[in-house]
């Protein structure tokens, strides 16, 4: 086989594939007027986008540093918490989702739960997060509708 006649075939397999891909993508005529003027974009969400809350605490002897930190989600949010200790290992206890972290010096932990995982009816409300063993306050997680 000359290489004029693979250059050939491998022309026409480009195109038949190419034509099976259209073929197969079917029917997507409004993606590309709802994807907005310019974007190359075809792909629409088949689930709805989860807002994400995010808080960061950083704990040490004296508890956390720069005082409680206050995060407030929405109860269709997701929460994601990292807590990372400067030099104080125990337990962190995220009260109301009932949550516990082993936390050791230098390390981080992360907490992430949906908000309308806590055990209070309809997910809503005030839930500390605290050092376990000394009862220690470190957060706290406001959760509206």
């Amino acid at each position: 086989m000359s290489n004029r006649t693979r250059i050939g075939v491998l022309v026409a397999f480009v195109a038949v594939a190419a034509l099976a891909f259209l073929v197969l993508k079917g029917g997507d005529s409004d993606s590309e007027s709802s994807a907005g003027e310019g974007s190359t974009s075809h792909l629409r969400a088949t689930t709805p986008a989860t807002h994400v809350v995010r808080g960061t605490v950083v704990v040490s002897k004296d508890g956390a540093v720069g005082g409680v930190k206050t995060i407030e989600a929405r109860s269709g949010d997701r929460i994601v918490i990292s807590v990372t200790s400067t030099d104080v290992s125990g337990e962190v206890h995220l009260h109301g989702f009932d949550i516990h972290r082993d936390l050791a010096p230098g390390k981080t932990v992360e907490f992430s739960v949906p908000a309308s995982a806590t055990s209070v009816a309809k997910g809503q409300g005030v839930f500390e997060m605290e050092m376990e063993a000394t009862a220690t306050q470190i957060a706290k997680v406001q959760v509206s509708p």
